[in-house]
């Protein structure tokens, strides 16, 4: 089985005279790698805060978080899910095709 976690070796783009080196414990990559996706979506709800009209962005560009996952029973229960997502598909493959 392969190791998850090689060495690391950062050097400081600032000055050369730090220098990281070591591995990267599991729990430390894994809070790294949720602090953008955290981040992204504080910035989202910020951007949707407050009542529809007086939004910096439309909800109908941007909804909410909150909105997003108040409409996701819908989406799954509804019957154009499957659809939707075959055209996708063919998209995606055709495109991949023709390139």
């Amino acid at each position: 089985m392969r190791k998850a976690f090689r060495n690391v070796c950062v050097e400081c783009p600032i000055s050369r005279s730090c220098r990281f080196e070591g591995r990267v414990p599991r729990g430390a990559a894994i809070g790294l790698g949720l602090i953008p996706i955290a981040a992204m979506l504080v910035i989202w709800w910020l951007f949707t805060l407050g009542p529809p009209e007086e939004r910096r962005i439309a909800p109908t560009i941007l909804p909410s978080p909150v909105e997003v996952a108040q409409s996701i029973p819908e989406l799954v229960n509804g019957r154009d899910l499957p659809h939707h997502v075959w055209a996708s598909v063919r998209r995606v493959g055709l495109s991949f095709i023709l390139s």
